[in-house]
């Protein structure tokens, strides 16, 4: 009877272990991704400023080759113009 009793001490004491584990991981990978998170928040406001900036650039550019373009066929036009005469 004895030793019954001595297994079920050390059964509940290893589900209380078990359990207290099990809390501690869960805490754990709660805060983890709550630090995680928190860095990538500033990361993602960065990475969404860059992103505007990219957009400024590839507009811009996007004019000056429409510009270029333009130029380049006035230029072909008059050289054409010229050559048919």
């Amino acid at each position: 009877m004895n030793s019954l009793v001595s297994k079920y001490n050390v059964i509940n004491e290893i589900d209380s272990i078990l359990s207290l584990t099990s809390q501690i991981d869960e805490n754990l990978r709660f805060k983890t991704d709550e630090q995680i998170n928190k860095g990538f928040d500033s990361q993602y406001e960065e990475i969404a400023s860059i992103a505007a900036e990219l957009r400024n650039l590839d507009l811009a550019l996007n004019e000056q080759f429409e510009e270029f373009t333009i130029e380049e066929k006035k230029r072909s036009h008059s050289l054409i113009y010229k050559l048919s005469f």
